[in-house]
């Protein structure tokens, strides 16, 4: 009977992650699908940037809301702890039980002290999402003191699971076709924090692009998005490099931002740029998307700059009968036919805004430990 579910439960998986679904709506089904094998009333979804591996937004239900995201993201980023998601996704075994890591001695944990216990948390799976080395996301599920903890076999079907769930992450970016939007007028904003993370000062452009993150009905709050903690939380960590702490995130209007967080000497400040994300800082997060190996994403770049297959073949070594033979597996891959809507309908037209736009935090359930 177990085996028969979780054949039903991957069999639903793959079809939902199939389908090319926005986040939100992936979300619930294939909660829904892992139930079927893992039971469970409370979850954390996360989006994260493929290339930084920042956690760029997310979905939780049963969580507490406000501002624990901000502690989460301290544990995630900064704290020795055991579990960290990018740690699962360099594993071969992609999920784990806090049970199995801390050797049944939770206690151990600074996640499970702090953040877990208080909402009667007692029990936590966490799985990193990874599709050829890839990871787009991350899954934690918990169960209360009053339920058992996670079984061995629920921990495999999770990690048998994960490539699945990778793929679809990795689909909800680049499905639909949203119009582009011109890049607003504002310049550059920052907002500084202290040495303990508490915000020292925003800028009037920073304020006007968080509103921007933010989106309605939160637009007039004045706490910052969870996007822009996890850079500064990131770049507060001294043994991080700094050219981690950055991400591109969507707004829910349609405007792309590049955050870039940076410490400020030695005096354990550290400031977060926000800015309107450029085309060179985004194509890399579309060849990711589109699964596009490291010789097609060469040559695809080159597409992008406006030179000929001739142009691309003596500068790359390669006759041009390779570079057409590249070219006929991006198109493939994208979907379409030519140069000129690799150029201007796929890549700048119509799918970039659907890059990680299905995970808009919100201060009641986005990024939830």
């Amino acid at each position: 009977m177990r085996r028969e579910r979780e054949r039903q439960a991957l069999r639903e998986l793959d079809w939902l992650c199939s389908r090319g679904l926005a986040f939100p709506t992936l979300v619930a089904g294939a909660s829904a699908a892992i139930r079927l094998v893992v039971a469970h009333e409370r979850f954390c979804f996360h989006t994260v940037d493929p290339v930084t591996h920042l956690m760029t937004g997310g979905l939780s239900q049963n969580l507490a809301p406000g501002d624990g995201y901000q502690r989460m993201l301290r544990n995630e980023y900064v704290e020795e702890d055991v579990n960290k998601w990018a740690d699962l996704a360099r594993r071969r075994e992609r999920a784990s039980t806090l049970t199995v890591a801390t050797r049944g001695r939770r206690e151990r944990s600074v996640r499970y002290r702090e953040l877990l216990r208080p909402q009667q948390c007692e029990w936590e799976l966490r799985v990193a999402l990874v599709e050829r080395s890839t990871c787009w996301g991350a899954v934690g599920i918990y169960r209360s003191d009053d339920e058992p903890d996670f079984a061995a076999e629920e921990v495999r079907f999770l990690a048998a699971a994960a490539s699945t769930l990778a793929g679809g992450f990795r689909r909800s970016l680049i499905a639909g076709d949203l119009p582009s939007r011109e890049t607003g007028e504002d310049g550059p904003g920052v907002v500084v924090f202290d040495e303990a993370l508490a915000v020292e000062d925003v800028s009037p452009a920073a304020a006007r692009w968080a509103a921007e993150l933010r989106g309605p009905p939160h637009a007039q709050a004045e706490w910052l998005p969870a996007q822009i903690w996890a850079v500064a939380t990131a770049a507060a960590n001294p043994e991080a490099a700094s050219g981690d702490a950055r991400t591109r995130v969507l707004s829910p209007s349609g405007e792309w931002l590049l955050l870039q967080g940076a410490r400020l000497g030695d005096c354990g400040r550290v400031a977060v740029v926000i800015e309107p994300a450029r085309r060179q800082d985004l194509a890399p997060l579309i060849a990711a998307a589109y699964g596009l190996t490291a010789a097609e994403w060469s040559i695809t770049e080159l597409v992008l700059r406006g030179l000929s297959t001739a142009e691309i073949a003596h500068r790359k070594h390669l006759s041009p009968y390779t570079v057409q033979d590249h070219l006929k597996s991006v198109f493939t891959k994208v979907g379409i036919r030519s140069r000129r809507e690799l150029v201007a309908r796929v890549f700048y037209d119509q799918h970039l805004p659907r890059i990680m736009a299905g995970a808009r935090p919100d201060r009641e359930g986005a990024l939830a430990p």
